[in-house]
Order: structure tokens, then sequence, then C-alpha cells
């Protein structure tokens, strides 16, 4: 089947997986319409080894995307370590169409870090309920400049958060 990336959307559900591979791979320095999101979604969760391109396409449509935020939480959720990055990446272009994402990447935190504190951030205010673990996070030198940037993009919603843990770090400190 020939193959012709402006009618992606179009053409790809019926494709065999090298065409649809093939496809998700060309668009990569074509770019992408929200036509496409369905197919995209359907290479994300059938093929893994393109999953990586798949998820950059996807997240290029930003919140034109949003109809993809529970399959990127699925794979996010039980690809293991092989892509998860891939999935952080694209939910943080989605940026605030993909809270639904939030809960996710809070435990995305523990090993992918850099990437979930990004995505966060992007989400902006919506991710208000990860100030905590991202103050956590902050903690340790390797995340510290992603976690300090998503909660400044979280806004002054992140205030509650911040004096709260600041609370009770005073409480725990002896005075002077």
């Amino acid at each position: 089947q020939a193959f012709d990336p402006d009618r992606l959307g179009e053409q790809r559900l019926d494709a065999a997986a090298e065409v649809r591979s093939a496809a998700v791979w060309a668009l990569q320095g074509k770019g992408v319409t929200a036509e496409a999101l369905p197919s995209l979604i359907r290479i994300f969760r059938e093929q893994p080894d393109d999953r990586p391109a798949a998820a950059d396409l996807i997240g290029a449509l930003g919140p034109l995307a949003h109809e993809a935020v529970p399959e990127l939480i699925t794979i996010l959720e039980t690809d293991g370590e092989r892509f998860p990055g891939a999935a952080i990446y694209a939910l943080g272009r989605i940026g605030p169409a993909a809270q639904l994402a939030v809960p996710a990447l809070i435990r995305a935190l523990v090993t992918e870090c850099c990437y979930a504190a990004e995505a966060l951030g992007r989400i902006g205010p919506g991710a208000v309920e990860a100030v905590p673990a991202l103050l956590t996070s902050a903690a340790h030198d390797d995340c510290r400049e992603e976690a300090c940037q998503a909660v400044a993009r979280i806004g002054i919603q992140a205030l509650p958060a911040i004096l709260s843990v600041l609370g009770k770090e005073s409480e725990t400190q002896p005075a002077v």
C-alpha cells in the first residue's frame, strides 16, 4: 500500500504495521495534523518500537491531542522501563489538557524525575496536587532545576503547599 504522509489519518488504520511504522517515522520531519491522531494513538498502543516517534507526533499536536491522554497514561504505567520518557514528554507537550495524567506523572517522579517534573510544569496550575512531590524532588540535585521550574509554572496555586512544607520544616528545626 502506498504511503502518503498527508493522508495518514485516512489511510493508516488499515495499513500493515510496517507501513504504519514507515509513516510515523516519515512524519517526524514533516509534521502532522489532528486528523492523524486516531492512527497515531493506534501506532503508539500497538507498535512499541515506534512509540517514541508516535509520542513525539502526538505531543506536537499540543492540546489537540487531549484524546490521547488516557492511552499515554496506560502505556506510561504498564510499559515498564521501555519508553516511559516518550509518554511523559507527549503529556507535557499536550499541556493543561493533560491534567488527567497528573497522578501518573507524580508516580513517575520516582524514576523519571526530570521528564515528569517538566511535564507537570507544562500542565501548569492543573498540576497543583503535584507540588509536595515536586518539592521533595527538588531536594535532589539531579532534578532540582526541573522541579523548581515546575513549581514556578504551577504558579500562585502552589503557595499553600509550599507554606505547608516550610511550616513542617520549621517545626523540626530547633529555634535559634
